[in-house]
Order: structure tokens, then sequence, then C-alpha cells
């Protein structure tokens, strides 16, 4: 053996031994890239909230919505569409409205790279939703159209396009469910949810998953007095036009939105005298995530896995929810993955124990959880931090947060945040992320670079699959 071979054998091992010594989270923890991308925010309800999607990615930048001010009853606020062709170092405005009383629109893209809006002016009992569409022809600088739909608009809402059937799903806490088609007519408006002897809805979250399976969870408020009473969810599998729970059984619209209802609840048992707030969702093969908090005393974070072959819960982690060193605890947060390959991974971001905004990893489909990503700044006053439902096409979570600081100048500025993940989606199914046993970067060998990858992911149990492999070629 040379002594370039000898050398190489001893870095090697060397670095393995520091790999099994160093725990895992001090080893493979990802920085989370905050970037600040508004000077003019005078609310700071700037990206409120996490159950509905602000930020999106396409083959022409990164475009997110945000709220630029309002006043004191809500009813004329101003929101601005900024876009970023440089991976989201830097954005520029490229619409703006005001004078209607909304939060941030909802954001959709689809394959062409056309940008959705949607948002509802609920200033009066009547009043309509809007819905825009954006296109690079003109360089998303004026809408293509813009559609009122009369009678739609409540304060809290969510939209998700559904392309394999050239449409929109939009709701509201009203409980109605506008279908728009991508050429901006209106499908079909249903009367999907109403109130029921507790609770009524308040805070909707939509998902399609890879099946074209439609999907809304929401969180219901007291009929009584402020308090969010409990979590439910249901399913569409034609579209929105019919729905049912997990295990098919037909829900007659509108269906009873609390517990008295028939959908199916997360939230358990004794937690109808606390505020519990869902803050993200999303369905990855034949399981439902859940992601809530429960403000009693002590606070209890959960993460909530929903079997949908068995059709109940299988897995619940509270009270707190955790990697190595991480600890989710926020009333806000968002789970994304790639929905088309199977072995993608799980991310959640949120406000953690520690006072930042942090990023844990199931590389098994919520069975596991492990620490991924820490930012270097502080979110001891982060507020309604929400991203993309899906990773970037080059690999990345992106998401967005408002600043709630009455400290000074810029105390409600927009911050963008970028986190790499550990595997580059591709943009086809595969149903393997690795050709043949060891090539860790499907490059087509293996080499030195899928060591690398073995050594920055060590405990990812697909990345562990692979370890013999990887070591039997070279020799060790």
């Amino acid at each position: 053996m040379d002594n370039s071979n000898r050398l190489l054998k001893i870095i090697i091992l060397t670095t393995l031994t520091l790999a099994f010594l160093l725990p895992p989270h001090i080893q493979a923890l990802e920085s989370i890239q905050i970037t600040p991308i508004s000077t003019d925010v005078s609310t700071p309800f700037a990206t409120f909230q996490s159950h509905n999607q602000k930020v999106v990615s396409n083959q022409y930048g990164i475009f997110v919505s945000y709220l630029a001010g309002q006043n004191a009853d809500y009813t004329k606020n101003y929101w601005k569409l900024i876009r970023s062709t440089d991976g989201g170092a830097t954005f520029n405005s490229v619409y703006e409205a005001s004078g209607l009383g909304t939060s941030a629109p909802a954001i959709e893209t689809d394959s062409a790279g056309r940008i959705y809006l949607a948002h509802p002016d609920w200033s009066n009992p009547t009043s309509p939703s809007y819905f825009y569409r954006f296109s690079p022809s003109n360089n998303f600088t004026q809408p293509d159209y813009k559609v009122s739909v009369p009678e739609t608009g409540d304060g809290k809402y969510a939209m998700v396009i559904d392309e394999s059937r050239s449409q929109l799903y939009f709701t509201t806490n009203l409980g109605k469910l506008v279908i728009l088609g991508l050429d901006g007519q209106v499908k079909s408006i249903l009367n999907l949810l109403t109130g029921g002897q507790n609770a009524h809805l308040m805070y909707p979250n939509l998902y399609l998953d890879n099946n074209h399976d439609l999907y809304l969870a929401w969180t219901t408020q007291k009929n009584s007095y402020y308090l969010y009473h409990d979590i439910h969810f249901m399913r569409s599998r034609d579209g929105g036009q019919s729905w049912q729970k997990s295990d098919g059984t037909h829900l007659t619209n509108p269906v009873i939105s609390d517990d008295t209802g028939p959908s199916e609840r997360i939230t358990l048992d004794d937690e109808f005298d606390y505020h519990t707030f869902l803050s993200s969702f999303l369905v990855k093969g034949d399981k439902a995530h859940f992601t809530y908090y429960t403000q009693s005393n002590p606070g209890r974070q959960h993460y909530v896995r929903y079997d949908l072959t068995s059709h109940r819960i299988d897995k619940n982690i509270y009270p707190n929810w955790q990697g190595q060193s991480v600890s989710i605890s926020s009333l806000d947060g968002f789970c994304v993955t790639n929905p088309k390959i199977t072995s993608s991974p799980i991310y959640c971001t949120a406000n953690a124990r520690s006072g930042t905004i942090s990023t844990l990893v199931s590389y098994d489909n919520g069975n596991s959880w492990q620490d991924y990503a820490v930012s270097t700044i502080p979110s001891v006053f982060g507020y309604s931090i929400g991203g993309a439902r899906y990773i970037t096409s080059d690999g990345y979570i992106i998401g967005t947060y408002t600043v709630q600081d009455n400290s000074g100048a810029n105390s409600h500025d927009v911050h963008f945040l970028r986190i790499k993940t550990s595997v580059t989606p591709s943009p086809s199914p595969s149903p393997s992320p690795s050709p043949k046993p060891g090539d860790l970067n499907t490059d087509g060998s293996v080499n030195l670079l899928d060591f690398n990858l073995l050594i920055t992911n060590f405990g990812n149990p697909y990345t562990l699959a692979h370890f013999n492999q990887v070591i039997i070629n070279f020799g060790l």
C-alpha cells in the first residue's frame, strides 16, 4: 500500500471514530439562513398564520406574500407580493394592493410557473373573496385576472392547487369551499362545514396528497367564549365534491365541525378546557401528520400521526416533541416533505424551547425524530412561522415569519428563512433514492463523495442501510 492510500485510510478511520464518539446532533446540524426582507411593515401580523401558505418557489424564483399594514378595525389593509431571483438573498416588490380587509394572501404556483393568490375581504357579513393569477409573460407585474366570489370571505382561510384537475380549492372559517378553475372560472361553491353544539370552524388547513386526494383539517373555536376547542380532519377523493372519513364512511354536507360531529378528532379528551391550535398538517403515504400545541399548565407540544389504513392514531408524542437536544414548543410552525419520493424525509420547523427557530427531521415517516437545524439568531419575537408546503426543486426548505418587537424601527419586519435538506429531491417519483447499495449521492459509483455523505448524515436510517457497502468499498 503506498503512502497516499495509507493516509486516506487513516483519515477515514479517524473520521469514523469521531462519528461514533460525537453526539449525532453535533455532527449534522444544518444552519438556518435568515434574511430580513421588508422595511415597510406597520403591523405585527404580517405573516399571519401558519395554517396557510405564503411562500412558494418555481422556475422563476421565490414568491412571498405579506401584510404590510392595517388599520385599527382591520377594514383597510395593505399587502404585497414580492419576488427573489437569487435564492432568497434579495427580494423586489412585484405587486401591491390596498383597501381590503384581509391578512396576507394565500399563495400557490403551477408547473408553468404561474402564481395564484387568494384572500377574503372580511369587512362585512357579505364579504367576497378575491382570486388572482400572475404569469411570467408580464414579469408578474399585473394579474391575468382578478375574480371576486361573493359571500365567501372571512378572517381565516387556506388554499391549495390541484393541477391534475386544473382547479384551486379555497375555504374560510365560514365553512364554504370555493372550487375555482385555473382559468378563473368558478366551478362550484359548497357548504362544507357548519358549527356544532360546542364549537364552530375557525382555522382551516388544506392539503393535496400524491394520490390527488384532498384533505381538510381544522381548529374549532368555542361557541360561548374565546377558546380553541378541538382539531378534526376529513378527506375527499373526487376533487372536493364529496367528503368522507379515512375509512370511507360518507359525510353529509355541511359536516358538523366540532366533537359532536362525525369527523375524526385529533385532540385528546382532557384538552377541551385548553386552547389547542393546529399549526401544520401533511399527508405522506398512508400516514397523516399533525402538529399542535395545547396551552395547558404545563403546556403540551404534540406530534400526532394518524394511520390512514387502520384508521386510528398510531403515534402521539407529547408533552415534549424533540430530537437529541432540540425541543419544539410552538403555536405555529410548518412541516414539509417531497410527497413524490417515498424516502424523502419530513422536516418540521418551528420555535424551540431554546428560543431559536429549529428543525426536526424524520427519516421514517414520523416514527422517530432527530435534530436537523438550528438558527443562529434568537427568535424570541418570532411570530407566525410558516413555509412552503414542499421542498424546493433545488432541495431547500423555505419559509417566513414576522418579528414582533416594539423596541424601535423595523420592529415588525418579515424575515425569510432557508434550510438545505439532506437529500435533493428529484423532479419525478423514484422507487429508491439510490440505484445500487452504497451509492448515497446516486452518481453511479461508490466513492469518496458517498463516504462524505455517510459521515455528514450519520444516524439517518437510510444512510446506515448503506454503511457496510461504503466501508467495504474502501477496504475497511
